[in-house]
């Protein structure tokens, strides 16, 4: 990716080149065929931007937003239940099943 002469900040000028989006896919760890690539480069800057077409809207009057607000229909007392668990059935949806254990891949 480059930036334009422009204010690179805010968005503005920023393209995006085969090298960045070869750079982009090895940061997320994403195997890109080189048939994917212009495909890619036009994804990228149409979301680009889209992103620079937001930059120009008027916010004057729009109030800061530290976080979304919280509906109360989403919130319930917190007071654990206790259920009887069938271990034979959660082993048929277990993955890997150690009794009485779950197995997962080791996490680093």
């Amino acid at each position: 990716m480059s930036t334009g002469s422009q204010d690179a900040a805010n968005g503005a000028g920023v393209t995006v080149d085969e090298r960045g989006v070869r750079e982009i896919a090895a940061l997320a760890q994403l195997p890109v065929q080189d048939s994917e690539i212009p495909a890619l480069v036009r994804h990228f800057e149409r979301m680009l931007e889209f992103v620079a077409r937001l930059e120009e809207a008027d916010r004057a009057d729009a109030a800061p937003a530290l976080h979304a607000p919280r509906a109360a229909a989403d919130l319930r007392a917190d007071v654990p239940t206790p259920r009887p668990m069938d271990r034979d059935r959660m082993a048929q949806n277990a993955p890997d099943w150690d009794a009485p254990f779950f197995v997962s891949p080791p996490v680093i």
